[in-house]
């Protein structure tokens, strides 16, 4: 829009600017932002690692989903991260396979450490 303004502040009364906005691209989710379509169309490389791969190299032989129950203790959720060697861990109520409506969302790090000083209750920490 600066940029029209510019051009516009240039030229005469006989003159015309057409403007193109762009929208959010919400209309063109399901085909601007889908991955198969970026790629075929050059927006998005195949290259990179994946998730088998980084797992591969802290020497993971096993791709369980780590999680912690909301009853746990933020103390617990810390010792699974470091166990894991993970910066944050899923907060889920059941056992394993888990369904959406069992996550509670996720603790970082950072915050079980900040929460562990003020309160050690961990379902009071977890992010959605």
């Amino acid at each position: 829009m600066n940029a029209a303004l510019t051009v516009a502040g240039e030229l005469t009364e006989d003159d015309m600017v057409v403007v193109l906005l762009p929208d959010s691209g919400r209309g063109y989710l399901s085909k601007i932002f889908n991955d198969d379509w970026m790629t075929t169309y050059g927006f998005l490389s195949k290259d990179g690692a994946c998730v088998k791969e980084i797992l591969d190299t802290k020497g993971e032989k096993e791709y369980g989903i780590v999680h912690v129950q909301p009853d746990d203790s933020v103390a617990h959720a810390l010792e699974v991260m470091k166990e894991h060697q993970i910066s944050q861990v899923i907060v889920a109520q059941g056992p394993l396979p888990l369904s959406a409506a069992e996550v509670k969302g996720a603790l970082t790090a950072q915050t079980a450490k900040e929460a562990s000083l003020k309160n050690p209750d961990l379902i009071l920490h977890v992010q959605p």
